[in-house]
């Protein structure tokens, strides 16, 4: 008596040589959905303005604000920057190739995708509204991504 496995081995066998030749196609496709994350990593909290900026009109800030991005995205993350506050009026950052300004309306700069992220370093100019005054104030520069 043979084991119960050969025997529906050759059970099948003997009905697939029976039947009529016959294939199906089964279409299968996928949709990746874009993931993008940005996380702050070093971010000043306040701006520091001196008598010395009120007349000249404008801040370096003190440090650089460190930034990782990552996305599944092809053509990589777009950084939105944007000033609030009624203390800055525009900005200007540097450490994205070329100096990209920006005011309350924001301005964009695409981050390239490599497949690993990126951390990017900036530093930035804060032009001052003529009314601000010396003293201290909320950080003025807002970061987003978007794809």
């Amino acid at each position: 008596m043979l084991p119960r496995l050969p025997r529906l081995l050759v059970l099948f066998l003997a009905l697939a040589g029976t039947s009529a030749a016959r294939s199906d196609m089964l279409a299968v496709s996928a949709r990746v959905m874009t993931r993008t994350v940005l996380q702050v990593r070093d971010m000043p909290e306040s701006l520091t303005v001196t008598e010395r900026d009120v007349g000249r009109g404008w801040v370096e800030a003190a440090a650089p604000t460190s930034i990782a991005v990552r996305s599944n995205h092809l053509q990589g993350v777009m950084l939105i920057l944007s000033t609030r506050g009624r203390e800055v009026q525009a900005a200007r950052a540097e450490g994205l190739g070329a100096p990209v300004q920006f005011g309350p309306a924001g301005g964009s700069v695409l981050v390239p995708a490599d497949g690993h992220g990126a951390v990017v370093s900036l530093r930035f100019r804060l032009y001052l509204d003529p009314a601000t005054t010396a003293g201290v104030y909320p950080w003025p520069v807002q970061v987003a991504a978007g794809t």
